[in-house]
């Protein structure tokens, strides 16, 4: 699971994610299980071309992920990553369709079997439904190590508003191949500003 802590704009949206990890491992026969802190991940967003009379918008995403999990247990991989992404909307009545695309670089590493970069791309739709926000989406990742699969993941969330400066959401993810988590869930607690 993790917690999210973030801010949000008109044209902007800023967070703080600190997840909490439990790895379970089969080796020969032997099951084993890890836990602890995961690294931790700032992204900002900003709203390059808001929504036009048509529903299409831009925004540009940064992210820096810093090394705090153990990577001796295998919970983190022990370097600095940045990251950078669009995102293409439109929205189309209570409906809105993403498409990402975007690069991953690892800043710093001794660890060699990492590999240096990695694409992202996916695909989302959300939609809203009795003042809840619901989305469903697909997300594919380049291999964080040499010679192992990429991370492929489908999430369900919602984010209901509690008032009109607070909201929470929670998110559930399911890993579609073995270069990634099986499971995650996650819950928010949003602070919107005007």
């Amino acid at each position: 699971g993790y917690a999210t802590f973030g801010a949000s704009g008109a044209r902007w949206d800023a967070n703080l994610t600190l997840p909490y990890l439990r790895i379970d491992r089969k080796e020969g026969g032997i099951t084993s299980q890890e836990q602890g802190t995961g690294d931790v991940v700032a992204r900002g967003v900003y709203r390059f071309l808001p929504e036009s009379e048509d529903g299409w918008s831009l925004d540009g995403v940064g992210a820096l992920k810093l090394p705090t999990a153990s990577d001796t247990k295998g919970l983190g991989t022990g370097r600095t990553d940045v990251g950078g992404f669009l995102s293409l909307h439109q929205q189309l009545g209570i409906f809105q369709w993403t498409l990402l695309g975007g690069w991953i670089q690892g800043v710093s590493s001794s660890n060699d079997t990492l590999s240096s970069d990695a694409y992202v791309v996916g695909l989302s739709g959300a939609w809203v439904l009795d003042r809840n926000r619901w989305g469903l989406s697909f997300e594919a990742r380049g291999a964080t190590y040499q010679g192992e699969p990429g991370v492929r993941e489908i999430s369900l969330e919602v984010f209901h508003p509690l008032s009109s400066k607070w909201g929470v959401k929670a998110v559930v993810t399911a890993g579609l191949s073995d270069g990634g988590p099986r499971q995650n869930v996650g819950l928010a607690l949003v602070r919107l500003f005007p």
